[in-house]
């Protein structure tokens, strides 16, 4: 009989049956967060998905990715106290909300730029120093806000976005408000409600299908100074009512007549007209007067061509044809002709060629050659005997040649008004080659080879 087992013999056969135990040394907290850190920078291995783009301040906290909070304000401004931040940019981050609460926080922030976002205009209204702000490409579709919001705002740029014209009548409720940048909204028609914006001086609608009934309402804003209507497709304008416009700015349009425009002469305070790429204005050069665009009112600076394509200092300006003043573009070509002929006497002098003629002295209106006019047949000389100088088109490029054989021919006494170069380069060869005497041999050093 095999005796039985005790208790204490399975456990023990039980512990000897299993695996050691393995302790494994503690992760470093760094290094956990590093390999935590790769995975999340990985590609997910199964179909792909679009995520929203969290800022880094959101991901660091556990915060939400859409919120602009304090964190994202002072990285952005790489400032570490939050009353230092005067300006920010936040720009692409997907935000659509602000943290009210760390707004207060900023007090001294004037000027933030959070363009390609999904704000609302007025969530942004809790930063009550703000002085600038852009909001370019946010959806933007009303800008209605409270009165006790932007207290403090100077300039708005809401451009590409869907603004709501009926809408802009809510800005009368920022009293400090002077510049409006509404380009590329997709504008067509405005509301009669513009009186309410006596604050603002510059609008800016570039990019939008107004038309000249819509130009006609933003004739009721009380102290609008600079009006730009740039790419609105304008083919007239006929509104003669701004009572206080300055400078308008019509260009890159579809005017083909000047006439079309004349309603600007009865603009009284009008300083500045701009006007360039429209099909009327593509006839004048930088420096052509414009007086015949506006003649009613020639105290008005009326730009016709385009700053960026001709700037000042990169271009020769336009100038009268008259006798006493060579045109522009043939200014270099008579600075070389006036060269040539120094030249030319220079040499003369050095030389001293009493039988070579003088050459005329002519300012030809287009100077093809150093020497044109009525002796041009001699190349540009007086006088009966061919001369040595020829500028002609043949033998323009001989004359240092044939000027070294006179100068040689005198120096030999070979001149004879034209010299032989041939006969004179022949006696020198049958010079060089005559026979050396014995008393010359004795006078040469020992050669040794």
């Amino acid at each position: 009989m095999q005796p039985k087992r005790m208790m204490g013999d399975n456990r023990e056969s039980l512990s000897m049956q299993a695996k050691p135990l393995v302790f494994e040394e503690p992760v470093p907290v760094s290094r956990k967060y590093l390999d935590m850190e790769r995975e999340m920078m990985q590609p997910p291995s199964g179909p792909t998905t679009t995520r929203r783009k969290r800022s880094p301040a959101a991901s660091r906290l556990g915060k939400e990715s859409d919120v602009l909070d304090g964190f994202a304000l002072i990285g952005a401004a790489g400032l570490a106290d939050p009353q230092e931040v005067t300006e920010a940019t936040v720009t692409n981050q997907g935000l659509r909300r602000v943290h009210e609460h760390d707004s207060r926080y900023f007090v001294n922030l004037t000027y933030l730029v959070a363009d390609d976002n999904l704000f609302k205009f007025a969530d942004l209204g809790t930063f009550g120093a703000l002085q600038e702000l852009h909001l370019r490409c946010n959806r933007i579709s009303t800008l209605a806000c409270s009165p006790a919001t932007f207290p403090s705002l100077i300039a708005l740029d809401v451009s590409f976005n869907q603004i709501d014209p009926h809408s802009l009548p809510h800005l009368g409720s920022i009293p400090t408000l002077r510049t409006l940048n509404l380009s590329s909204n997709g504008i067509t028609e405005l509301t009669n409600g513009l009186q309410n914006l006596p604050n603002i001086t510059t609008l800016i609608l570039d990019g939008n299908r107004l038309s000249q009934n819509a130009i006609s309402k933003l004739a009721l804003m009380p102290n609008l100074q600079n009006l730009h209507l740039i790419s609105n497709n304008l083919t007239s304008f006929t509104v003669s009512t701004f009572p206080a416009l300055v400078r308008l700015d019509m260009a890159s349009n579809n005017i083909e007549d000047a006439q079309d425009i004349q309603a600007c002469a009865s603009l009284r305070y009008l300083q500045q007209l701009v006007v360039w790429n429209n099909p009327f204005s593509e006839c004048f050069l930088p420096g052509m007067p414009t007086s015949s665009i506006l003649p009613k009112r020639l105290d008005v600076e009326v730009v016709a061509v385009d700053p960026l394509a001709y700037p000042a200092g990169r271009h020769q300006p336009f100038a009268e044809h008259t006798q006493d003043s060579m045109p522009a573009i043939h200014t270099n070509q008579a600075a070389n002709a006036e060269r040539m002929l120094d030249a030319a006497r220079n040499l003369r002098e050095l030389l001293d060629m009493s039988s070579t003629p003088e050459p005329i002295q002519e300012a030809p209106s287009v100077p093809n050659r150093a020497f044109k006019g009525p002796a041009a047949a001699h190349g540009g000389f007086a006088g009966t005997n061919r001369p040595l100088l020829n500028r002609g088109p043949r033998r323009r490029k001989n004359v240092f040649h044939e000027l070294r054989t006179s100068l040689i021919s005198k120096s030999s006494g070979l001149f004879d008004g034209r010299p032989d170069p041939a006969s004179w380069r022949t006696t020198k060869a049958t010079e060089s080659r005559r026979t050396i005497t014995d008393q010359e041999k004795d006078k040469l050093p020992e050669m040794r080879f």
